[in-house]
């Protein structure tokens, strides 16, 4: 009987450390991201007083903005990448709040640019040519295919992230 005892001992023993390193060296997709927040901002009225030019990496195109943000990671749901008859683009799929915000926004600055910084990095312009009445912004981004599958994912684990904090803290 003692040997029974012992036998399962010595086996619970052996069996834990591999038991731990398996489990240590699991890892979890969702932490391996880099934390990525988006903001956009509106084009600047040119008789509003300050505005800060922005300025895409490949276009070396100067848009002047307002100084504050019209949306942030906080408002955004999801951001997920499409394929549209132009390419490749992002859409930020935002709150209900916030897509309400995005139509009155674009019902009154029609023909005024939206800006997307990520990281505080501008990387897209959208045109608010028609008002967009569905919470989602569609917009393309100076980058390779590549970055912007890699830009996706982190986008949508931040965004993930920030929604489930959001959840908790009210």
């Amino acid at each position: 009987m003692n040997y029974r005892i012992s036998e399962r001992f010595f086996v619970a023993i052996f069996s834990l450390p591999a038991v731990l390193l398996i489990v240590g060296c699991a890892t979890n997709e969702k932490d391996d991201y880099e934390p990525m927040l988006s903001r956009f901002y509106v084009e600047s009225n040119p008789r509003g007083g300050y505005s800060e030019a922005l300025t895409l990496p490949l276009s070396q195109a100067s848009v002047p903005v307002d100084p504050k943000p019209v949306f942030s990671e906080l408002d955004i749901v999801a951001v997920d990448m499409v394929q549209v008859d132009l390419g490749l683009c992002l859409r930020f799929t935002l709150t209900p709040a916030a897509g309400r915000d995005l139509y009155r926004l674009s019902v009154n600055n029609l023909g005024r640019r939206l800006v997307l910084t990520i990281n505080n990095a501008p990387l897209g312009v959208r045109v608010l040519d028609n008002p967009l009445s569905y919470g989602d912004i569609l917009i393309f981004l100076e980058v390779s295919d590549d970055e912007l599958e890699r830009l996706t994912r982190n986008l949508q684990s931040t965004t993930e992230d920030v929604q489930e904090a959001i959840q908790k803290s009210s």
